[in-house]
């Protein structure tokens, strides 16, 4: 791994691969901040960004189970409030268009999110208000087409949290991070963990950024989620350990509509599930906030799962060491298994 580091250049990198029950390998190399000398270590919290949607979808898979909401629960069923000053092609989008990419949300908030992102509202305030001044920005609406949106999330954060009556960062805790024991995973909103600053790469060298203050509101779209390399293999190894029907958080049922394509996406051989990418071989997600970058991987024809992750984001360095160590490992574990 401190080959890729190296080669690419990037502050650090870290890695951890597990199967169905065990942890195969794990190793972190390089530095927190670019120039400095504190090293990164295998208990660290890593930011996963997007890679949180694959989580807010199997917790709203957890209320659907409790009755609290359904797939087909819409904004108006939850915010019948809103009846009047939502605009009418917004009424009837569902929970399940929202996790998939499909609702048709613009992929932007406009001005409108401004008022919330520093204002002295809660997070699942700011959610709310968002909601209750959504305006019509003219943006053709594509109902069941692919268009990735952090908003849908957004939304679907709101809707979770307005039935269950709780903040969505407990909702986490006790319906995902508990019941698997991931008891070192947090919603963070600072983001100042470990010491572990982010990195843009700026004139042919990496300009460290001193963590601030994310935007918490989109907190259920992964704006402030951070986990250690060992709660997210716990993570990655329970929807694993659903393809054999072994799992426990949830029902064969429930998996099973995370896991199946709602949506085709652009990309080839690629669809959309609910918080995860489809593909021949399993799921997969990447994520970023643009000062870090992260993938996580479940391979269900090698039964292994594994999750990259590097404090840094830039096409040309990041992107590329993840993907370069990525197709490296399945290469290696493909032979391991003839």
């Amino acid at each position: 791994m401190k080959y890729f580091r190296d080669k690419h250049n990037i502050p650090a990198l870290a890695v951890i691969i597990s199967d169905d029950f065990n942890t195969l390998e794990k190793a972190s190399v390089g530095v927190k901040v670019y120039g400095e000398n504190n090293l990164v270590t295998n208990s660290d919290k890593w930011h996963i960004g997007s890679i949180t949607k694959s989580m807010t979808s199997t917790l709203s898979a957890s209320l659907v189970e409790d009755g609290l909401i359904s797939w087909n629960t819409t904004i108006i069923d939850v915010f019948p409030e809103l009846i009047e000053t939502l605009p009418q092609k917004f009424h009837t989008i569902s929970l399940e268009e929202l996790l998939s990419h499909s609702s048709g949300i613009p992929t932007e908030g406009g001005d409108i999110l401004e008022a919330f992102l520093n204002s002295n509202l809660s997070p699942k305030e700011q959610r709310l208000a968002f909601l209750y001044n959504v305006y019509d920005n003219g943006e053709e609406i594509k109902r069941g087409e692919y268009e990735y949106s952090n908003l849908n999330y957004l939304v679907a954060g709101a809707m979770l949290e307005r039935v269950s009556g709780d903040t969505f960062k407990n909702l986490m805790q006790s319906n995902l991070f508990t019941p698997l024991s991931m008891f070192s995973s947090t919603i963070e909103e600072l983001g100042d963990i470990n010491g572990i600053w982010g990195h843009h790469y700026i004139s042919d060298d990496w300009l460290p950024k001193k963590p601030v203050a994310d935007d918490f509101i989109f907190s259920p779209a992964g704006s402030a989620t951070f986990v250690t390399l060992n709660d997210m293999a716990l993570y990655l190894r329970e929807h694993l350990l659903a393809n054999q029907n072994k799992a426990t958080l949830l029902t064969k049922e429930s998996f099973n509509k995370l896991h199946t394509k709602v949506v085709d996406t652009p990309f080839n051989n690629m669809a959309y599930s609910l918080g995860w990418i489809v593909n021949d071989e399993g799921l997969f997600h990447n994520g970023s906030n643009n000062k870090w970058y992260a993938l996580s991987v479940i391979n269900f024809k090698l039964n292994i799962v594994f999750f990259i992750v590097t404090n840094s984001m830039d096409n040309d360095n990041s992107v590329k060491a993840v993907s370069n160590l990525t197709d490296s490992l399945i290469k290696r574990i493909e032979a391991t298994k003839k």
